[in-house]
């Protein structure tokens, strides 16, 4: 008996395995965990800023930026000048007028440790590498934060940010 194996039975057999790679990729891959990690290294990289960005993409970046703010967030970290409760537009103005005045800005989240808290709200301990320098050369900054996080669901099911605080817990 000869074994007859037509194209389309070729094509059926690969969409069968693309279903079943997406399957487990959606329900063991996008964790709540993954998805909140994946949101602080993305709202990092809003706030990065390249020597000579121009206006187009700071636009860009600052859409993104704000799309992962909850409407009210609270911020409490030394060595910036805002602290308090903003809604997520006006701490969005804050930090492009920041940005402004900055040549570079470079965040990056060394470790997070993320604790869901319930189904809609989640914690997360970071450890952050800030670099930036202003555009005149007059100020640098080269600091380790230790933050603790604050996130929630919101209705469109994405995280997002409702505080920014100095944590304790990370500091060695």
């Amino acid at each position: 008996m000869k074994l007859h194996i037509t194209p389309k039975a070729v094509f059926y057999v690969l969409v069968a395995i693309g279903i079943g790679v997406g399957a487990w990729y959606w329900h063991f891959v996008r964790t709540p965990e993954y998805l909140i990690k994946k949101q602080i290294h993305a709202i990092a990289e809003d706030v990065n800023k390249a020597p000579g960005e121009t206006n187009t993409v700071m636009g860009f970046k600052m859409v993104a930026f704000l799309n992962r703010l909850a409407n009210h967030v609270d911020v409490s970290v030394h060595g910036i000048p805002i602290e308090g409760g903003f809604s997520g537009d006006e701490l969005g103005s804050h930090v492009s007028r920041g940005r402004m005045f900055a040549d570079m800005i470079y965040l990056k989240p060394v470790e997070i440790y993320v604790t869901l808290l319930d189904d809609t709200h989640a914690t997360a301990e970071c450890e952050l590498i800030a670099r930036a320098t202003s555009k005149e050369g007059s100020y640098h900054l080269d600091e380790v934060y230790h933050l603790r996080l604050s996130l929630e669901l919101d209705s469109a099911k994405h995280w997002v940010f409702t505080g920014f605080h100095e944590s304790k817990f990370m500091e060695r």
